[in-house]
């Protein structure tokens, strides 16, 4: 009986160590196939550079397909001087494509949301072809992902399929040289883009919404990269039965007691 106790226990601390290590680190194949290029919050009302054009070569331009993943809180800094339909850049992927938000006057329909588009430089054409977003929430996080897959490009926003697109005069173009740029070198947006995770494979619709809901609380709020946002708690819940459920079912999130608070390092 001693040597049934002795086995299951060392199971269950075998997978232990196997879930802190997956939820941490990941694995192998998830390492080689992304880069993080944006672990916290940076700010869209100047321009920086996050990644080489190296780096875009090898993580975004090929044909077989890639996924560009992260969170935007915009504002509009000053509509005032604005006139006509005006676009800020938010996300420049190597010079070829641009995530721009309209800055006019009228272009929030109020406070809260404002359109955008997805600019697409097509080799060998002057005309860039343009995918229209609606309605990119202002002073509110928003999930984006944009699925690149040779001349078709899919863009969900809180995990839902927004918009699809196949360019229609040629496959997109690229320049190998040119890096990742993020924020309006202009000043005129305003709020943070976070955990930026550019992925050399076009990701499916439950890989992104996974994805997002790993990074993200219920309100859509996005966690630090730099933080495991697995809880240990997160971790037994993974576990079989056997080990039971203290406190409630497995699959009910526990409460703070009166009183009590729950801290999370957010983005």
């Amino acid at each position: 009986m001693n040597t049934v106790y002795l086995v299951l226990g060392l199971g269950v601390v075998l997978i232990i160590i196997y879930l802190i290590v997956k939820y941490t680190f990941g694995s192998p194949k998830e390492a080689d196939n992304s880069l993080v290029v944006v672990k916290n919050t940076i700010s869209l009302s100047s321009s920086r550079q996050v990644a080489t054009g190296e780096q875009v070569k090898n993580f975004w331009t090929d044909p077989a397909g890639s996924t560009i993943l992260f969170f935007i809180n915009p504002t509009i800094n000053d509509r005032t001087s604005i006139s006509g339909n005006e676009y800020a850049t938010a996300i420049d992927i190597g010079s070829k494509c641009k995530l721009n938000i309209l800055t006019s006057s009228d272009a929030g329909r109020g406070d809260e949301y404002v359109p955008a588009e997805l600019k697409i430089n097509i080799k060998g054409v002057t005309a860039s072809e343009v995918i229209e977003l609606y309605n990119i929430d202002l002073q509110r996080w928003t999930a984006v992902a944009i699925v690149k897959q040779g001349a078709r490009f899919k863009i969900y926003l809180n995990g839902k399929l927004t918009a699809a697109y196949t360019c229609i005069n040629g496959m997109p173009d690229s320049d190998t040289t040119q890096p990742l740029i993020l924020g309006d070198s202009r000043g005129r947006l305003g709020g943070t883009i976070a955990n930026m995770i550019v992925y050399s494979v076009p990701l499916s619709t439950s890989d992104i919404n996974s994805l997002i809901k790993q990074q993200s609380d219920m309100d859509g709020r996005p966690y630090s990269l730099g933080h495991a946002a697995s809880s240990f708690s997160e971790i037994f819940t993974s576990l079989p039965d056997i080990l039971g459920c203290p406190g409630g079912l497995c699959t009910q999130p526990m409460k703070p007691y009166p009183y009590e608070m729950w801290t999370t390092p957010y983005a």
